[in-house]
């Protein structure tokens, strides 16, 4: 793991948080019953901001999402040997 300096947060510039997302691509309240709504919604508000296919964007997020579960299930099977 890496290990910052004490001293880390006094040498880093503030950076408004509006400055890395727009404040209209942040979602403060949805309401989903699992996952993939949460990816669904996530590629939905993408697509508008971005002029870039909702289905699209939905199918790499899950590409995403089936490669990071698969890493962790490899990582979880050889761990407990």
């Amino acid at each position: 793991m890496l290990a910052l300096p004490k001293n880390f947060a006094r040498q880093v510039p503030y950076m408004p948080l509006t400055d890395l997302i727009a404040p209209n691509a942040i979602v403060p309240a949805l309401k989903v019953n699992n996952k993939k709504q949460v990816l669904q919604e996530l590629a939905a508000r993408a697509a508008v901001l971005t002029g870039l296919n909702e289905r699209a964007i939905f199918d790499l997020l899950m590409q995403r999402e089936k490669a990071r579960h698969h890493r962790h299930r490899q990582w979880y099977c050889h761990s407990s040997r």
